[in-house]
């Protein structure tokens, strides 16, 4: 009993204990720093995915656009024939009466 009392076990024990809290201390910040990893690669995956999210909306958006524009060139295409149609009927109508104006003139020569 009396060789714990002697200064050099005493200081053994500080040390002892030093070190412990030392290593508590080590193991500690390890795991606060594996826990901010942890948080900052959830972050930096929730950052992807919300890039990937908008991403896949642009994507959509474009998409979106090329059907509006190809919707809008098939109905020009459908008024571009509808025109022409009507040109053409047009076109029968005067026809038409050029033949009846070509006849009438025929049947008054022969008349």
């Amino acid at each position: 009993a009396a060789a714990k009392d002697t200064p050099e076990v005493a200081e053994a024990e500080e040390n002892s204990e030093v070190v412990e809290a030392e290593e508590t201390s080590q193991v500690a910040n390890e795991e606060t720093s594996e826990v901010a990893e942890v948080e900052k690669t959830e972050e930096t995956s929730e950052v992807a995915k919300a890039e990937e999210t908008s991403e896949v909306a642009t994507v959509e958006e474009t998409s979106e656009v090329a059907k509006t524009e190809d919707t809008s060139k098939v109905v020009e295409a459908i008024e571009e024939t509808s025109k022409v149609v009507e040109e053409t009927e047009i076109l029968e109508v005067v026809k038409a009466e050029e033949t009846e104006n070509t006849n009438a003139k025929i049947v008054d020569a022969a008349a």
